[in-house]
């Protein structure tokens, strides 16, 4: 609450959030309508802002794996497994 008050008071040069209560932020989320002193506004913006061209390779080079073994009728690989069989496939996504 107290960096709300700041924000709304403008002594707060900038404040960085990694993530929501809610994924994504609702509609009407106080954050996506503030304005600065300038008249700028807010700076939601997805998670993919900071990755570096290696991990873009390997995020390409893994989408392609899994598009070559699904249309050859391949298993996919255990960590590019989210669901099957309707149940999560992994404590770390989902209940747990």
């Amino acid at each position: 609450m107290a960096i709300f008050r700041e924000g709304f008071s403008l002594t707060l040069a900038t404040m960085i959030g990694d993530v929501w209560d809610v994924q994504p932020a609702p509609k009407d989320h106080v954050w996506r309508t503030m304005k600065n002193p300038l008249g700028g506004g807010n700076g939601m913006v997805p998670h993919y802002s900071g990755t570096t061209l290696d991990a873009q390779a390997r995020y390409a080079a893994g989408t392609k794996t899994i598009l070559e073994n699904y249309l050859d009728g391949k298993p996919q690989e255990p960590q590019n497994v989210i669901v099957g069989l309707g149940k999560y496939e992994t404590k770390a996504y989902g209940q747990r």
